[in-house]
């Protein structure tokens, strides 16, 4: 098993893979991985799709807002 998930305090997952990834190898610290964006919701990959960069690119900015705030 990997450790060097257990080395942070907190983990910042864009996606469910990512999370399911991360709590794989982090059984001992679940509680410091969080989804980046609201509402436990995917961040969309927009590198194949120009039409989404926008729409991603406030997702990401009202995210870093907020983790910002708290």
């Amino acid at each position: 098993v990997d450790k060097r998930a257990n080395v942070f305090d907190r983990i910042i997952v864009m996606g469910t893979q990512n999370l399911e990834d991360i709590l794989s190898l982090a059984r001992d610290q679940p509680t410091g991985v969080s989804f980046f964006a609201a509402k436990e919701e995917s961040v969309p990959d927009s590198y194949w799709d120009d039409a989404q960069f926008d729409s991603v690119f406030h997702m990401i900015d009202e995210a870093c807002r907020k983790m910002i705030k708290s």
